[in-house]
Protein backbone atom coordinates (compact mmCIF):
# COMPACT_ATOMS: atom_id res chain seq x y z
CA UNK A 1 0.00 0.00 0.00
CA UNK A 2 1.19 3.21 -0.43
CA UNK A 3 -0.52 5.96 2.07
CA UNK A 4 0.03 8.03 4.85
CA UNK A 5 -2.95 6.45 7.62
CA UNK A 6 -4.54 3.36 8.08
CA UNK A 7 -7.64 4.96 7.15
CA UNK A 8 -6.16 6.36 4.07
CA UNK A 9 -4.20 3.22 2.34
CA UNK A 10 -4.27 2.75 -1.77
CA UNK A 11 -4.43 -1.11 -2.23
CA UNK A 12 -1.17 -1.29 -5.10
CA UNK A 13 -0.66 -5.08 -5.19
CA UNK A 14 -1.08 -8.11 -3.75
CA UNK A 15 -1.08 -11.76 -3.29
CA UNK A 16 -2.65 -14.89 -1.60
CA UNK A 17 -0.60 -17.83 -2.79
CA UNK A 18 2.22 -18.21 -5.25
CA UNK A 19 0.65 -21.17 -7.16
CA UNK A 20 -2.31 -24.02 -6.01
CA UNK A 21 -0.28 -25.79 -3.87
CA UNK A 22 2.22 -22.90 -2.70
CA UNK A 23 0.20 -21.22 -0.15
CA UNK A 24 3.23 -18.81 0.57
CA UNK A 25 2.81 -15.27 -0.73
CA UNK A 26 4.86 -13.64 -3.40
CA UNK A 27 4.74 -10.25 -5.46
CA UNK A 28 6.36 -7.78 -7.43
CA UNK A 29 5.79 -4.44 -7.74
CA UNK A 30 7.66 -1.53 -9.76
CA UNK A 31 8.77 1.56 -7.03
CA UNK A 32 9.66 5.17 -7.01
CA UNK A 33 12.37 6.67 -5.38
CA UNK A 34 11.26 7.97 -2.00
CA UNK A 35 8.16 6.53 -1.85
CA UNK A 36 7.15 4.65 1.20
CA UNK A 37 5.33 1.53 0.92
CA UNK A 38 3.37 -0.29 3.47
CA UNK A 39 3.57 -4.18 3.44
CA UNK A 40 0.55 -6.31 5.70
CA UNK A 41 0.81 -9.58 6.47
CA UNK A 42 -1.79 -11.65 7.33
CA UNK A 43 -3.59 -15.16 7.79
CA UNK A 44 -5.96 -16.25 4.96
CA UNK A 45 -8.93 -17.25 6.97
CA UNK A 46 -10.36 -15.49 10.56
CA UNK A 47 -8.12 -18.37 12.48
CA UNK A 48 -4.87 -18.64 10.54
CA UNK A 49 -2.32 -17.84 12.51
CA UNK A 50 1.31 -18.74 12.55
CA UNK A 51 5.20 -17.45 11.81
CA UNK A 52 5.79 -15.26 9.24
CA UNK A 53 8.96 -14.73 7.60
CA UNK A 54 9.21 -11.63 5.16
CA UNK A 55 12.10 -11.95 2.60
CA UNK A 56 13.04 -8.91 -0.08
CA UNK A 57 15.31 -7.76 -2.81
CA UNK A 58 15.41 -4.45 -4.30
CA UNK A 59 16.99 -3.97 -7.56
CA UNK A 60 16.37 -3.28 -11.49
CA UNK A 61 17.13 -5.72 -14.69
CA UNK A 62 18.31 -3.87 -17.52
CA UNK A 63 15.84 -5.01 -19.76
CA UNK A 64 13.34 -5.43 -17.43
CA UNK A 65 10.81 -2.77 -18.59
CA UNK A 66 9.37 -2.82 -22.63
CA UNK A 67 10.85 0.28 -23.12
CA UNK A 68 13.75 -0.88 -22.33
CA UNK A 69 14.36 -4.08 -24.47
CA UNK A 70 17.74 -5.49 -25.06
CA UNK A 71 18.08 -4.69 -28.87
CA UNK A 72 19.33 -8.28 -30.84
CA UNK A 73 22.28 -7.23 -33.37
CA UNK A 74 23.26 -9.58 -35.62
CA UNK A 75 21.68 -12.47 -37.65
CA UNK A 76 22.98 -14.70 -34.41
CA UNK A 77 24.04 -14.34 -31.33
CA UNK A 78 23.45 -15.38 -27.49
CA UNK A 79 22.53 -13.11 -24.73
CA UNK A 80 24.44 -12.38 -21.52
CA UNK A 81 22.82 -13.85 -18.30
CA UNK A 82 20.33 -11.95 -17.32
CA UNK A 83 18.54 -12.30 -13.49
CA UNK A 84 14.81 -12.32 -13.63
CA UNK A 85 15.02 -11.85 -9.54
CA UNK A 86 14.85 -8.15 -10.23
CA UNK A 87 12.56 -8.21 -12.67
CA UNK A 88 8.89 -7.43 -12.65
CA UNK A 89 5.68 -7.39 -14.67
CA UNK A 90 4.19 -4.35 -16.24
CA UNK A 91 0.58 -3.01 -16.10
CA UNK A 92 -0.97 -4.08 -19.28
CA UNK A 93 1.52 -6.86 -19.82
CA UNK A 94 0.21 -9.88 -21.06
CA UNK A 95 0.68 -13.29 -20.55
CA UNK A 96 3.26 -15.50 -22.08
CA UNK A 97 2.85 -18.88 -23.44
CA UNK A 98 0.00 -18.73 -21.33
CA UNK A 99 1.80 -17.45 -18.02
CA UNK A 100 0.57 -14.63 -15.85
CA UNK A 101 3.51 -12.32 -16.05
CA UNK A 102 5.45 -11.95 -12.75
CA UNK A 103 9.56 -11.13 -13.50
CA UNK A 104 9.58 -11.11 -17.32
CA UNK A 105 12.79 -9.61 -19.27
CA UNK A 106 12.94 -8.18 -22.99
CA UNK A 107 14.58 -8.04 -26.21
CA UNK A 108 14.05 -6.54 -29.30
CA UNK A 109 14.78 -7.04 -33.28
CA UNK A 110 13.88 -5.26 -36.51
CA UNK A 111 14.35 -8.11 -38.93
CA UNK A 112 16.87 -6.63 -41.91
CA UNK A 113 15.29 -9.59 -44.39
CA UNK A 114 12.47 -11.58 -45.05
CA UNK A 115 13.08 -15.18 -43.20
CA UNK A 116 13.03 -16.91 -40.46
CA UNK A 117 14.06 -16.33 -37.43
CA UNK A 118 14.78 -18.87 -34.21
CA UNK A 119 14.81 -17.97 -30.68
CA UNK A 120 15.64 -20.16 -27.72
CA UNK A 121 16.20 -20.21 -23.95
CA UNK A 122 18.09 -23.31 -23.81
CA UNK A 123 21.53 -21.95 -22.62
CA UNK A 124 19.70 -20.99 -19.47
CA UNK A 125 20.57 -22.98 -16.72
CA UNK A 126 18.42 -26.27 -16.76
CA UNK A 127 16.65 -25.23 -13.44
CA UNK A 128 15.19 -22.55 -14.55
CA UNK A 129 11.57 -23.39 -16.47
CA UNK A 130 10.97 -20.71 -18.99
CA UNK A 131 8.14 -19.16 -20.62
CA UNK A 132 8.66 -17.25 -23.71
CA UNK A 133 6.75 -14.82 -26.47
CA UNK A 134 7.00 -13.01 -29.43
CA UNK A 135 4.47 -9.67 -30.36
CA UNK A 136 4.38 -6.79 -32.75
CA UNK A 137 3.37 -3.44 -31.23
CA UNK A 138 4.10 0.06 -29.80
CA UNK A 139 3.48 -0.77 -26.56
CA UNK A 140 3.24 -3.02 -23.49
CA UNK A 141 -1.07 -2.67 -23.43
CA UNK A 142 -1.07 -2.74 -27.32
CA UNK A 143 0.88 -5.83 -28.08
CA UNK A 144 0.03 -8.93 -30.63
CA UNK A 145 1.42 -11.98 -30.00
CA UNK A 146 2.82 -13.85 -32.58
CA UNK A 147 4.04 -17.29 -31.29
CA UNK A 148 4.63 -18.51 -27.90
CA UNK A 149 6.15 -21.32 -26.34
CA UNK A 150 6.70 -23.12 -23.00
CA UNK A 151 8.24 -26.32 -22.95
CA UNK A 152 9.35 -28.47 -25.54
CA UNK A 153 7.14 -31.78 -27.06
CA UNK A 154 5.33 -33.76 -24.67
CA UNK A 155 6.86 -31.05 -21.80
CA UNK A 156 10.15 -32.74 -22.03
CA UNK A 157 12.12 -29.97 -21.67
CA UNK A 158 11.73 -26.99 -19.31
CA UNK A 159 13.17 -24.44 -21.85
CA UNK A 160 11.44 -22.31 -24.51
CA UNK A 161 11.90 -22.46 -28.42
CA UNK A 162 10.17 -20.76 -31.36
CA UNK A 163 10.47 -20.02 -35.09
CA UNK A 164 8.84 -17.50 -36.48
CA UNK A 165 8.68 -16.23 -40.14
CA UNK A 166 10.08 -12.83 -39.92
CA UNK A 167 8.98 -9.62 -42.30
CA UNK A 168 11.85 -7.11 -43.21
CA UNK A 169 11.75 -4.14 -41.11
CA UNK A 170 8.87 -4.89 -38.73
CA UNK A 171 9.99 -4.78 -35.50
CA UNK A 172 9.40 -8.13 -33.00
CA UNK A 173 9.16 -7.53 -29.50
CA UNK A 174 10.77 -11.05 -27.33
CA UNK A 175 9.56 -11.75 -23.54
CA UNK A 176 11.16 -14.07 -21.43
CA UNK A 177 9.60 -15.08 -17.87
CA UNK A 178 9.39 -17.72 -15.57
CA UNK A 179 6.51 -20.45 -15.47
CA UNK A 180 4.76 -19.77 -12.48
CA UNK A 181 6.47 -16.78 -10.91
CA UNK A 182 9.81 -18.52 -10.79
CA UNK A 183 12.80 -17.24 -11.37
CA UNK A 184 15.90 -17.50 -12.43
CA UNK A 185 19.46 -16.84 -15.04
CA UNK A 186 17.22 -16.24 -18.74
CA UNK A 187 19.57 -16.37 -21.49
CA UNK A 188 17.94 -15.76 -25.14
CA UNK A 189 19.68 -17.35 -28.65
CA UNK A 190 18.49 -16.29 -31.89
CA UNK A 191 19.23 -17.14 -35.72
CA UNK A 192 17.95 -15.64 -38.51
CA UNK A 193 17.92 -17.36 -41.77
CA UNK A 194 17.84 -14.83 -44.88
CA UNK A 195 18.47 -17.55 -47.14
CA UNK A 196 17.61 -20.74 -48.45
CA UNK A 197 18.17 -23.65 -51.33
CA UNK A 198 15.78 -22.86 -53.99
CA UNK A 199 16.93 -19.57 -54.70
CA UNK A 200 14.02 -17.49 -53.95
CA UNK A 201 15.53 -15.74 -50.89
CA UNK A 202 14.00 -16.61 -48.25
CA UNK A 203 14.19 -19.49 -46.09
CA UNK A 204 10.91 -20.70 -45.13
CA UNK A 205 9.58 -22.65 -41.93
CA UNK A 206 9.21 -25.98 -43.79
CA UNK A 207 12.90 -25.83 -45.62
CA UNK A 208 14.68 -25.12 -42.02
CA UNK A 209 12.93 -28.15 -40.75
CA UNK A 210 13.75 -29.94 -43.64
CA UNK A 211 17.44 -28.95 -43.08
CA UNK A 212 17.57 -29.86 -39.28
CA UNK A 213 18.73 -33.66 -38.55
CA UNK A 214 15.81 -35.62 -37.59
CA UNK A 215 17.25 -37.91 -35.10
CA UNK A 216 18.65 -35.19 -33.33
CA UNK A 217 16.22 -35.32 -30.14
CA UNK A 218 17.41 -31.85 -29.08
CA UNK A 219 15.92 -30.09 -31.65
CA UNK A 220 12.07 -28.99 -31.86
CA UNK A 221 10.20 -26.49 -32.72
CA UNK A 222 6.85 -24.41 -32.32
CA UNK A 223 5.18 -22.88 -35.72
CA UNK A 224 2.24 -20.86 -35.61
Amino acid sequence: YTGNALSNLTKVVFNDDVSGDNYRSQLSLIVSQGEMYRIAVDGFDVDETGYVVMRWTLGTADNDDFTKAAVLVGSSGTSDLIDTTFATAEPGEPAHAGQEPFHSVWWHITAPTNGALSLDTRASPESFDTVLGVYTGSSISNLTEITSNDDGPDQEYSHSRVILEVVRGVSYWIAVDGYDGETGLAVLSWELAPWDGDGDGVKTIDEWIADTNPNDSNDWFHIT
